[in-house]
């Protein structure tokens, strides 16, 4: 990506707090950068070339992960609105 490395994206996500579970696709890995992303909230990282089925179970798991978010983020407004 011009500009801006797939790292730095997920750093940038992750300090505007953004909901999205992130699967970050790359050619290639190391291990410091993996620490990284995970750090900054990677739900995973896969090198190419990947096996399709890998990256549709990395979505499926991204997908129930910002569910499950959500409805926590539900709760607590939920609760905090009740509480006001």
């Amino acid at each position: 990506m011009p500009g801006m490395s797939g790292v730095d994206l997920v750093r940038r996500l992750h300090e505007v707090k953004s909901p999205l579970s992130i699967v970050v696709v790359t050619g290639v890995a190391t291990v410091p950068m993996a620490v990284n992303l995970m750090a900054y909230g990677a739900i995973t990282l896969l090198e190419k070339p990947y096996d399709s089925q890998q990256l549709l179970e990395a979505v499926d798991r991204g997908l129930t992960i910002s569910g499950q978010q959500c409805e926590q983020s539900q709760r607590e407004q939920d609760i905090q609105r009740r509480l006001n």
